[in-house]
């Protein structure tokens, strides 16, 4: 398959992660120079470029709904965005540099991997923090959801992956394994479409998979 150079960051950073929403209409990206970026897929045309962080853009997430854009910085804050006009609507301190955020789908709750060892669980509608988790010795440098919405993924340096219960947060999987070691602090990992397999890469070039029927 060729590559096709369908949109530019327009910035002097470096992109650090990328998502599509799940109506595949936009597109945001975190940046290294301290700003975010919308663009709506369908004519490739930028809505918004998100400033307001005052240090780097390490993640992002899209609402479910697609009416809002979440971003964690190494400023140690997650903000949240009106994708209608590009304004802040939320600024929260965390207090630890947030590597990645994901958003369950009726907004009620949202977690962080976080530079501290913790996974954040907040309530951004009252602006509070619920749970710290301490389910990895090492940062946790990925979280995301599975696709029935009902399962975390996390990832850390301290080589392992969780897969928790959403419901009450009970970790229902630790996954290791020999030929598994994180890559980086930016390492991310991921359910399959069917949520049954969970993939990673690993740092000795190979990706690694875990069957969660087996």
């Amino acid at each position: 398959q060729t590559a096709t150079h369908l949109f530019s960051l327009g910035s002097s950073g470096a992109g650090t992660i990328t998502k599509i929403d799940a109506n595949d209409e936009l597109l945001a990206a975190s940046s290294t120079d301290r700003t975010a970026r919308v663009w709506k897929i369908n004519g490739r045309r930028q809505l918004h470029t998100l400033s307001g962080h005052t240090d780097h853009v390490l993640s992002c997430c899209i609402s479910f709904e697609g009416s809002r854009v979440l971003t964690g910085s190494a400023d140690r804050s997650i903000r949240v965005w009106d994708v209608t006009n590009g304004n802040c609507l939320n600024n929260i301190q965390c207090g630890t540099t947030v590597r990645d955020i994901a958003q369950a789908r009726d907004g009620s709750v949202t977690v962080t991997a976080n530079q501290n060892n913790t996974l954040g669980v907040w309530d951004l509608r009252i602006r509070k923090n619920i749970q710290s988790l301490d389910i990895h010795s090492k940062p946790v440098t990925s979280v995301s959801l599975s696709p029935d919405g009902d399962r975390i993924l996390t990832c850390s340096l301290d080589n392992s992956l969780k897969v928790l219960d959403l419901r009450n947060m009970d970790t229902v999987f630790t996954l290791q394994d020999r030929s598994y070691a994180t890559s980086c602090s930016t390492s991310r990992v991921a359910f399959s479409s069917d949520g049954r397999f969970v993939v990673a890469p690993s740092v000795t070039g190979s990706l690694v998979f875990w069957d969660l029927q087996s």
